[in-house]
C-alpha cells in the first residue's frame, strides 16, 4: 500500500506534459531575410528533442520560432520546420522544431577560429587555440596545445597570443 503513494505523485507529475504536432512547414522566419545573402544550415532538427519541447514556455508560434532561432548563432530562419503544441498542466505553449540557417559567423570580439591564445584556468596560464564559440554563455571553446581535449573558457580569461618560432 506505500508503495502506491510514492508512485502515484511520480505518475502524476511525468503525465502532466504532452506535445502534438500541428503544423509542418518548409520555410519559416520572424525575421528579415537578405536575398543577396549566402545563407547555410548551422543546425539540425534544433528544438526537437524532448527536453527542448518541455522546456518551451512560448506562448504564440512567433515567440517559438524566434526561441529556436535565438539558440543557434547567427541563425535567421527555419526550413523543414515542425511547430509542436505542448501541454504542461492546464497550459499551453509552443515550441518548433527544424534545420536552421543563416550566417556562419567566424569571428566574436576580435578572436577567430584557429588563433592562437593563451588562457587562464583555474589559476594557471595555458596555450591553446580557438575552435569554436558559445556566444550565449559568453565562453569560447579551446583546445590546449598538445591535447586531444575541448575546453569551455570564459571569454575574459582569454587573451591573444603570438607564436614565437625557434630558429
Amino acid at each position: 500500500m506505500k508503495k502506491i503513494f510514492y508512485i502515484l505523485p511520480f505518475i502524476m507529475f511525468t503525465s502532466c506534459f504532452s506535445s502534438k504536432q500541428i503544423a509542418d512547414l518548409n520555410i519559416v522566419s520572424v525575421r528579415n531575410i537578405d536575398s543577396n545573402a549566402e545563407y547555410t544550415r548551422l543546425t539540425t532538427y534544433s528544438g526537437g528533442t524532448k527536453r527542448e519541447l518541455k522546456k518551451s514556455r512560448a506562448e504564440s508560434v512567433n515567440d517559438a520560432i524566434a526561441q529556436t532561432l535565438r539558440k543557434v548563432d547567427g541563425g535567421e530562419y527555419l526550413m523543414n520546420a515542425k511547430i509542436y503544441i505542448v501541454q504542461h498542466f492546464a497550459k499551453q505553449y509552443f515550441a518548433v522544431e527544424g534545420d536552421v540557417w543563416g550566417i556562419s559567423s567566424n569571428e566574436w570580439r576580435g578572436f577567430k577560429i584557429g588563433d592562437a591564445v593563451t588562457y587562464t584556468y583555474g589559476g594557471v596560464y595555458y596555450n591553446g587555440t580557438v575552435i569554436g564559440f558559445k556566444k550565449q554563455k559568453n565562453e569560447m571553446i579551446i583546445r590546449p596545445d598538445k591535447a586531444k581535449v575541448t575546453i569551455d573558457v570564459k571569454a575574459e580569461n582569454v587573451y591573444k597570443s603570438t607564436k614565437i618560432d625557434e630558429k
